[in-house]
């Protein structure tokens, strides 16, 4: 939900070096300020408006900045951080880095899936670049479910294609409810799973504090 005093404090024992938003940052002054006299560098994905004054970042991601020339000014959090995930993959890809390090590499369309999970829940117009993207990922969640989200979709009773509706009405809300009521990072852990074992466990987590009074 953004900084805070106590954010900061861990990201400075952390002795972090860099720091990267996603949905936040573009209205705090206080906190960028904060890191850059600690020597850690910050870098802003957002989609929200801007304030009176930009904030102290090596670099700020928002279509909404004044001057930002990007054409499609709706995109979602995720959409951005997206975007930021693509423009990285083609300067590493252009400059070798992937052959070089013999890494294995992920194309970004891999993440298209929680592109659409996450610009539906975010209740963001299904217009222009977000409805390319939301239809996309919804192909792909409908042809291969992450174990996350298959976990979640049976624990649900979920029966036929994910749509945007199913996505807004019954899968988004249950994930949503852990920063309210539980802990945000079994949604994390959940979305990030590779065993479907542990995803049906997650699965019935979230569900049981959905469920709790």
């Amino acid at each position: 939900y953004g900084f805070t005093p106590a954010s900061v404090r861990k990201i400075a024992e952390w002795r972090a070096e860099l720091v990267i938003t996603a949905d936040h940052g573009s209205t705090d002054l206080e906190a960028p300020e904060r890191l850059s006299k600690l020597g850690i560098d910050l870098i802003i994905t957002d989609h929200h408006q801007l304030g009176s004054a930009a904030p102290d970042a090596v670099a700020l991601v928002n279509p909404q900045q004044p001057g930002c020339p990007y054409p499609f000014k709706g995109l979602a959090a995720a959409g951005v951080a997206y975007k930021v995930v693509c423009a990285l993959d083609d300067q590493l890809s252009e400059q070798g880095f992937w052959n070089q390090r013999g890494l294995c590499h992920t194309a970004p369309d891999y993440y298209l899936d929680l592109v659409a999970l996450a610009t539906v829940a975010d209740m963001s117009p299904l217009l222009g670049e977000n409805r390319t993207l939301v239809k996309l990922g919804l192909d792909a969640l409908n042809a291969r479910l992450r174990p996350g989200l298959s976990g979640l979709v049976k624990e649900c009773r979920i029966r036929g294609p994910i749509t945007p509706a199913v996505i807004a009405f019954k899968i988004a809300p249950k994930i949503n409810a852990l920063g309210r009521v539980g802990d945000p990072r079994v949604g994390m852990q959940l979305l990030l799973s590779h065993s479907f074992t542990e995803a049906r466990r997650l699965a019935r987590h979230l569900m049981d504090v959905n469920r709790d009074p």
